[in-house]
């Protein structure tokens, strides 16, 4: 019995079916995984936000207006029914844009790809989080201390392989997730350099400094198990990102009070800032930090404090090389020649030229003239 033709429609026309697909597009594109999850955590909240509030679910009947009191309810202090700590606390204006950027990318592609006639984004100002945010630093100090506590683990492998984190996050810069990727051969104690898929798939290679392939070398020394992945806990199974936090929590119980939490992407900005202040080409540190945008790595770690700005412009001010020369009178500003001869006899030629802020050989050829 043959089947009968039917034309298959992809979109039913309803939010639901479009973020399903949407998600689907993403994936057929080869966008990873943690990019997809990023897309599906912000636009199921956006749907839930929709349901919660009875907002239509046609397609074509959301407009500016939803995503406005969209990104107000994410300024509110309760949110999603505040089952949550993180629910219960003012969303930062980084967490608003996240949202901003996951909702833009559907819609457009709602609107290039899926027959949306109308994006209700055309005339409407996103929030930012970029103007009032901060990139934090560890301090010396601070980085001398953790590296202590974390040679104070109950055992010499936990030891060892809390420090190999720490090396690496500090001198490289990685992801939380990239590092928690690493395979064991993929860096070795002989290597220069390895090479690493970050964000976005993104392959780039990171340089190995003298310092991360010794403390790779004592970890390794201490390491016994057949595992394929190169940091372990003290069961020989993967660390998990949760198994990374809760060692970062450890250390800061034992650390005391820093000026910012321990994890993973405040190492990441102090690798990135510290690699900036001792020299490095921009070029270089986008490389190596993985950034798509040259834009990204600029406003990332190109802020800087205040005192350390005023220090920098003192010491590289174009006119402070040419204030004594600019300070100088001209012979015409010095007083008439009777007047200056007099100076000259009650003090000292010398005096008097330091006194108007000339050389003493200044003086005496306006007075010989």
């Amino acid at each position: 019995m043959g089947h009968q033709a039917t034309d298959f429609t992809p979109f039913t026309g309803t939010l639901p079916t479009y973020i399903d697909n949407f998600l689907l597009d993403r994936r057929v594109r080869g966008k990873s995984p943690r990019t997809v999850h990023f897309y599906k955590r912000h636009l199921t909240k956006f749907l839930w936000f929709m349901q919660e509030y009875e907002f239509p679910m046609e397609m074509h009947l959301l407009d500016s207006y939803h995503l406005r009191k969209f990104f107000i309810y994410l300024q509110e202090e309760q949110r999603w029914g505040g089952g949550t700590p993180s629910a219960r606390k003012c969303l930062n204006q980084g967490g608003i844009a996240a949202y901003a950027r996951a909702v833009k990318a559907f819609l457009n592609w709602a609107c290039i790809e899926a027959g949306l006639e109308k994006n209700p984004l055309q005339n409407m100002r996103l929030p930012s989080g970029r103007k009032e945010w901060k990139v934090e630093v560890y301090n010396d100090a601070e980085i001398v201390r953790i590296f202590q506590v974390a040679g104070e683990a109950h055992t010499p492998f936990i030891a060892a392989r809390n420090r190999l984190i720490l090396a690496l996050l500090f001198d490289t810069g990685l992801r939380a997730s990239e590092l928690l990727s690493l395979r064991v051969g993929q860096v070795t104690p002989a290597m220069n350099c390895f090479t690493i898929v970050g964000k976005g798939n993104r392959e780039r290679v990171l340089p190995l400094s003298g310092f991360v392939r010794a403390e790779l070398a004592s970890y390794l020394a201490l390491r016994h198990e057949s595992s394929g992945w190169l940091l372990l806990t003290h069961h020989g199974i993967p660390l998990s990102y949760w198994g990374l936090r809760t060692m970062f929590s450890r250390l800061q119980n034992k650390c005391g009070p820093l000026h910012i939490n321990i994890y993973a992407h405040a190492m990441r900005h102090t690798a990135a800032t510290k690699m900036h202040r001792n020299g490095m080409r921009l070029s270089s540190l986008q490389q190596i930090l993985g950034h798509a945008k040259f834009d990204t790595t600029k406003s990332y770690y190109l802020n800087i404090e205040q005192d350390e700005m005023l220090e920098e412009h003192a010491k590289y001010s174009p006119m402070q090389g040419l204030s004594r020369e600019l300070h100088k009178p001209s012979p015409g500003l010095l007083p008439e020649k009777e007047r200056l001869r007099k100076e000259v006899q009650a003090t000292s030629l010398r005096s008097v030229a330091a006194k108007y802020g000339v050389s003493h050989t200044t003086v005496a050829n306006y007075l010989k003239k």
